[in-house]
């Protein structure tokens, strides 16, 4: 890993919560524009505890200015909405009722569970790895020769957790294996690069018959109320789509595990999504 990736991945966390706003590949760009000067060049020699003190007061000063730009462009946002707002709506609708509509914003979860049998095995013709769309495949839903899927993509994504993982039983005798997911990127930090791609770690499985069974307690309030995290739940800011899913399960080298069999790879999802609505009920008539 370079010294601009591990730099950004330290700067990224510290800014993470104070701007959320902020992505990875923004501050990626922010750090090779700002902080490239001659002398504390990141990618030269050895990246020190101070030198990373240095580009973070350079690049800090560039992102409170970006902040209070993106500030005042919301608070005109908000007058322009209030003045069109006032214009189109309040002679239809009496002062009163537009008072008690109040928009709220809540998170609906979906619970998806994927099974490698139902994989397009033309494309992936192991159980490891695999890849499912989300969407529908093909115009006609009714389609009999379609390819398995789950028939709906998702937007607005605030959270993405496992909560379950089922791998044929192997008896390679192994720490840990890892889970990568393409599209969810990185979730936790490691000594080492493949740890450092993977969404999370397998460790201390229930055999239940030919299985392995991780199980991972998560729960909802926790992501959406506290916003806490575990390796096993990734929040993302800002909010990302999901169009498909592919998942590998590694072992310590970042090679592939070959099961040796076809037997189901089961993998549950807690998907969260924000969604916005109005707290009222009440039906406005118009004379």
């Amino acid at each position: 890993m370079s010294n601009l990736e591990l730099c950004t991945q330290v700067l990224f966390k510290k800014y993470g919560d104070e701007f959320p706003w902020l992505n990875y590949g923004d501050l990626t760009n922010i750090i090779k524009k700002f902080a490239d000067d001659p002398i504390y060049q990141i990618n030269n020699g050895e990246l020190t505890v101070e030198k990373v003190k240095i580009i973070h007061t350079k690049v800090y000063p560039v992102i409170e200015k970006i902040e209070r730009i993106k500030s005042f462009r919301n608070l005109d946002d908000e007058e322009n909405e209030k003045s069109v707002e006032k214009v189109n709506l309040e002679p239809t609708i009496p002062k009163r009722d537009l008072e008690e509509i109040v928009p709220t914003i809540n998170y609906k979860t979906y619970h998806v569970l994927i099974d490698s049998k139902d994989r397009n095995k033309d494309r992936w013709s192991k159980n490891n790895p695999f890849q499912f769309s989300l969407g529908p495949s093909s115009v006609n839903l009714s389609s009999s020769d379609q390819p398995n899927t789950v028939y709906r993509s998702f937007s607005d994504v605030h959270s993405v957790t496992i909560k379950k993982i089922i791998i044929p039983y192997t008896d390679i005798s192994l720490p840990y294996l890892l889970l990568t997911v393409n599209e969810l990127g990185s979730n936790i930090s490691g000594t080492n690069d493949t740890m450092n791609n993977s969404f999370g770690h397998l460790t201390n499985p229930v055999i239940m018959g030919n299985y392995a069974h991780f199980v991972y307690n998560e729960n909802f309030e926790s992501v959406v109320q506290t916003g806490q995290e575990s390796h096993m739940t990734k929040i993302f800011s800002p909010r990302i789509e999901l169009s498909k899913l592919t998942f590998n399960i590694k072992k310590p080298d970042g090679s592939i595990v070959d099961f040796d069999n076809d037997d189901s790879v089961v993998i549950e999802l807690q998907i969260t999504c924000l969604r916005k609505e109005l707290e009222n009920t009440m039906l406005i008539r118009r004379s």
